[in-house]
């Protein structure tokens, strides 16, 4: 399986699982996640992939600079909108290109430093990190909405994955 596909299968869940959700469960902030709500974990993943789209334009990547768009964490039609258009993004790939990603460290004097990554690390990253979000996500739904289906492998990597069926 290719990373778009990777990504695409991820927006997917994502989409099926917010399709289940009532707009009070979307939004819900709550003590077992800290204090977020599932609709801001969705936000917090779709907003990296769409930090990657902007850096695919203009050669340089920076996940500090997100828009925290409350409207995507708040409102299910306008996430869905939103997912479905990263998945024709992501579809639309067509070959790895060299990236320069920027990440800030203010806190350490460090400022701003540059490394250089391609299309294909960022996507692993994306994935990678959108699979711990969904864990997250996991845990919430699951306590709070116990009758929403999710799927098989919903907020697993697909490490864990291999090697749980290596085991079984």
């Amino acid at each position: 399986m290719n990373l778009k596909n990777v990504s695409s299968e991820l927006f997917q869940q994502l989409i099926d699982l917010g399709e289940q959700l009532d707009k009070d469960h979307f939004t819900e902030r709550l003590d077992l996640i800290m204090g977020a709500s599932v609709g801001q974990h969705f936000r917090h993943i779709v907003e990296f992939y769409d930090c990657l789209k902007k850096g695919c334009e203009s050669g340089k990547v920076s996940y500090d600079k997100r828009a925290h768009d409350k409207i995507l964490e708040e409102e299910w039609d306008e996430m869905n909108a939103k997912l479905r258009e990263l998945t024709g993004w992501v579809q639309g790939l067509e070959e790895n290109s060299p990236l320069t990603l920027e990440a800030a460290y203010p806190l350490s004097n460090m400022g701003t430093c540059e490394i250089p990554s391609n299309l294909d690390r960022e996507l692993v990253y994306n994935i990678e990190h959108a699979v711990h979000h969904m864990a997250i996500i996991k845990i919430a739904v699951m306590n709070r909405c116990p009758a929403v289906v999710l799927a098989p492998h919903f907020g697993v990597a697909q490490s864990t994955v291999v090697y749980r069926d290596s085991v079984s």
